[in-house]
């Protein structure tokens, strides 16, 4: 990933270490297994892993088409569900959508695809972040302690008075 500070190189490669030593495999956790020493190395392990021949398989197909109808379903109205999956596709790549057996997208739908996306990072680089941030959403719903003792559900005057 070109253009990546060299302190956000060596936060990735952290993270990335943390996460590969939780995760487990068939065979066992890969707890033991070498890790890539620097950002160079997991890059080069990156490039490595991607290019070896992989076999295409029935688990893989059932979670790519998965993966891409959950992604469509969530995030897209029905009529643009059909948008969705050749975006994911899209993201995913034409290596893994062949090796999936998930088809690959036509020309038209990949230009109509990158279109959307230009204009997706466009939109986010010029318009205002409609997000309120947490301080200001937290200032404008907390209450007052006055407010807090109507809504507790047994005051002390009301135990006393019951007395």
């Amino acid at each position: 990933m070109p253009g990546i500070p060299e302190h956000m190189q060596r936060a990735w490669h952290h993270w990335a270490q943390a996460v590969f030593h939780i995760l487990e495999r068939e065979s066992g956790p890969l707890a033991e297994e070498p890790f890539p020493e620097d950002w160079q190395a997991m890059e080069e392990f990156a490039r490595k892993f991607d290019s070896r021949p992989y076999e295409p398989t029935d688990s893989g197909h059932r979670v790519a088409t998965a993966m891409m109808h959950f992604f469509a379903e969530r995030w897209f109205p029905a009529p643009l569900r059909a948008f969705g999956r050749d975006l994911t596709r899209y993201l995913a790549g034409e290596r893994v959508c062949q090796l999936h057996r998930i088809g690959w997208i036509g020309p038209r739908r990949e230009r109509a695809i990158r279109l959307f996306l230009k204009m997706l990072f466009l939109a986010y680089r010029v318009l205002p972040d409609a997000r309120t941030p947490l301080p200001d959403r937290l200032r404008r719903t907390r209450r007052t302690n006055a407010q807090l003792r109507e809504l507790e559900p047994y005051s002390r005057q009301r135990s006393f008075s019951a007395r």
